[in-house]
């Protein structure tokens, strides 16, 4: 498969709009698939506590801090342990983090994520004791947290340095593992509703506001690029969650800035509806330079006394330059047509990485390059 093709069909599966021209008109999207609207602001919470159940891939005995915590936690059961004489690997210290909606109420379950603190080598069958989680920017107690750990892999090692790992065992997730025991302190709702958009444009942030203003009247206005201030018409006042479902169907249509994401990493290229590249004349050549060490065994001859057996690096680099192509990039104004371009230049993906930042450094990229 070409790379035109390799990347025609990565933009195709993950969803990027391959416009005619500039001009294409964009069809009007639901304004609750393109907001959030204040009620839904995610709050974090973290907080510590101890996986239990684990089959010797625990912490180890120099991690005093699990030690200490297992000592308080089982203080707190009315039983009393020297930890001097406390030797175990069934129990791991972690790190808890979530994510809850600001006005949650109690009661209300969420997704919690452990992260080892000390030198476990898997989680996988432990459970978690119950902890609290607390608000990152008050230290206020919000949730508690316990349940079953699922890491979705595991860890195997059988000696002789054999060991077999499918997924990151150090890190788990406990399902519905969280439970809001005091309200977070999302504040009284007032007589307005705040939309936040999920991708801040001023022209999305406008056209959101002109939509729901032809549905009702003089009630929203856009207050910047990100946000959208609504305010409760006559009638709604005592049903705001039943205005806030009418504003969800309403249609608006959206914009953004053109944008192009690479990912150095793995070598992929996400190129976005509206991308241009002004004209300009690339040269692309590529230097590989590969050394290899190889070691090689000197033994002396038998029955010879004064000799040793070394080992000898025998070290070997290879170069290859190839021959630079020089291209002419033309004035495009569609995804497809930048693909063609690229494509003729014969590279590989991370080597059209290194020319699109070159281009935008030039100014001939007119879109935003994100590298992750």
């Amino acid at each position: 498969m070409t790379l035109l093709r390799k990347v025609f069909v990565a933009l195709v599966v993950l969803g990027v709009s391959i416009p005619a021209s500039p001009s294409t008109a964009r069809s009007p999207e639901r304004i609750k698939d393109i907001v959030r609207f204040d009620d839904e602001v995610m709050m974090p919470l973290i907080g510590t506590g101890l996986v239990i159940g684990l089959a010797g891939t625990g912490d180890g005995n120099g991690f005093e801090a699990s030690i200490e915590a297992l000592v308080r936690n089982l203080e707190r059961l009315g039983v009393t342990v020297d930890p001097n004489g406390l030797r175990t690997r069934n129990v791991a210290m972690v790190q808890i983090t979530a994510s809850v909606r600001s006005r949650a109420r109690p009661g209300d379950r969420f997704d919690v994520t452990v992260s080892s603190i000390g030198d476990a080598k898997s989680l996988e069958g432990g459970t978690l004791l119950a902890a609290a989680l607390n608000g990152v920017t008050d230290g206020e107690t919000y949730a508690i947290a316990s349940g079953q750990v699922s890491i979705g892999g595991f860890n195997v090692e059988s000696g002789a340095n054999n060991r077999v790992q499918k997924n990151h065992a150090t890190v788990g997730m406990v399902s519905s593992g969280g439970q809001v025991h005091r309200s977070l302190p999302g504040g009284p709702r007032s007589d307005h509703i705040g939309l936040l958009l999920n991708h801040p444009d001023r022209s999305t942030a406008s056209n959101v506001a002109r939509s729901i203003n032809e549905r009702f009247p003089s009630t929203a206005r856009a207050e910047d690029a990100g946000f959208v201030r609504v305010y409760l018409p006559d009638g709604w006042v005592d049903d705001p969650v039943g205005f806030m479902a009418e504003l969800g169907e309403i249609r608006a249509v959206t914009d953004a800035k053109a944008r192009v994401v690479v990912n150095e990493r793995t070598g992929t290229i996400v190129v976005g509806g509206g991308v241009r590249l002004r004209e300009a004349a690339v040269a692309h050549g590529s230097l590989n330079i590969e050394i290899r060490t190889r070691y090689r065994v000197s033994q002396p001859n038998s029955f010879n006394e004064s000799g040793e057996t070394v080992v000898v690096p025998d070290v070997q680099t290879f170069v290859n330059d190839a021959e630079a192509h020089v291209l002419r990039l033309p004035d495009t104004v569609t995804v497809q047509d930048i693909v063609d371009v690229l494509n003729g230049m014969g590279a590989s993906p991370r080597d059209i990485i290194a020319m699109l930042q070159a281009l935008r450094a030039a100014g001939s990229l007119q879109a935003e390059l994100e590298v992750m």
